[in-house]
């Protein structure tokens, strides 16, 4: 994407270059086309509300937006010892596997995939990114994961924070957080608006 294109990701009401847009979950603007020009319309998928645009400008057919979260890769030293412990903290079982690549899968498919690589590299410094992990009793969860390897992290907590921050045993940080929710709530639609944290 160049400088003039835009991938906005969120729910804020915003104004992109004067087209107000309100509750978008995924926006792409392509920088040949000017907001006004796009249609748009509401989708149901999963259970979440989502708005796609599409590219409508004159003598041009719409393209629609196909993109969704198919995985998140962990870089990990070992794969069988990664496999062992992720399968076990999030109920997922092994779709594929090569010596290198792991993808783990949720059997029930209501959440993402979780794959794992193995890497030789060392993990230096924080993860720009990681897993926030809910559960209804956090606690005991918590404590299970400790039991399969994983480790709680030396952190500075705000007094009201719901959340821990663990890393499995590769250093990989995840994030335990406090729901009402249980899985199956959060499967059938029910706590999608859970409150954003600074873990």
């Amino acid at each position: 994407m160049s400088s003039h294109d835009i991938l906005y990701i969120g729910n804020e009401k915003q104004d992109v270059e004067g087209a107000h847009r309100t509750s978008i979950s995924v926006m792409l603007l392509a920088r040949d086309h000017t907001p006004h020009a796009w249609g748009q319309w509401p989708q149901m998928m999963n259970g979440y509300e989502r708005l796609l645009l599409m590219r409508g400008s004159s003598g041009s057919e719409g393209v629609r937006m196909t993109l969704y979260v198919g995985s998140t890769v962990l870089n990990v030293a070992d794969l069988h010892r990664a496999t062992a412990f992720w399968t076990a903290a999030l109920g997922y079982v092994v779709r594929d596997a090569s010596p290198t690549f792991v993808v783990l899968t949720d059997p029930r498919r209501r959440w993402s995939n979780v794959s794992l690589q193995r890497s030789d590299a060392p993990k230096g410094g924080r993860n720009r990114l990681h897993l926030d992990l809910y559960a209804k009793d956090h606690l005991a969860e918590v404590a299970r994961l400790e039991s399969l390897g994983a480790t709680r992290l030396p952190w500075e907590y705000p007094p009201d924070a719901d959340y821990i921050v663990m890393a499995d045993s590769d250093g990989n940080e995840f994030c335990v957080i406090d729901s009402p929710y249980s899985q199956d709530d959060a499967g059938s639609g029910h706590g999608k608006d859970e409150s954003p944290h600074e873990g």
